[in-house]
């Protein structure tokens, strides 16, 4: 299945140089090259930035190739689902991929608290609470903070 162009989705940028991890970003397919088999995606994070009459910036635009595990989509049409199993949600402690808050960027990050067992937010939207690694904690890990589900992934091999 190719994704039309606007789909919201993760898009894994490699490190570039040997022992440098590679990136997860926030990003929207612009156009897919069916001879490449590559999209070309926007990081969101291009927002007002732009270049001569508001063409993106190149810096922002990325290729990815379409197999997995290189870019991941969000259903626009997804909803909470109504009861929760180890089939739709991660378990407490389980390593995963999470968008940090207010960023771009996706982390490697633990599970505090699934969306069973948290407040529903203001928007009576129920999230996981994520703890990102934070080598400057004592724990080595964040405070728990609130991550949407359709922001909470597998963590990629």
């Amino acid at each position: 299945m190719v994704l039309v162009e606007k789909t919201k989705v993760a898009a894994r940028m490699s490190g570039g140089l040997k022992g440098q991890a590679d990136e997860w970003i926030l990003a929207v397919v612009q156009r897919y090259n069916a001879s490449t088999q590559k999209y070309v995606v926007l990081d969101v994070d291009a927002g007002d930035e732009g270049g001569l009459m508001g063409a993106p910036a190149a810096s922002k635009q990325h290729t990815a190739p379409a197999q997995s595990p290189w870019l991941h989509s969000f259903d626009p049409r997804a909803v909470e689902p109504t009861a929760y199993s180890h089939y739709n949600e991660f378990k407490a402690g389980s390593s995963v991929l999470a968008l940090y808050p207010d960023t771009t960027c996706f982390y490697k990050a633990y599970v505090a608290t699934p969306p069973s067992q948290s407040n529903p937010n203001p928007s009576h939207r129920r999230d996981y609470m994520i703890e990102f690694e934070d080598e400057n904690e004592v724990t080595g890990r964040s405070e728990p903070m609130r991550v949407p589900q359709k922001y909470t992934l597998r963590l990629p091999m």
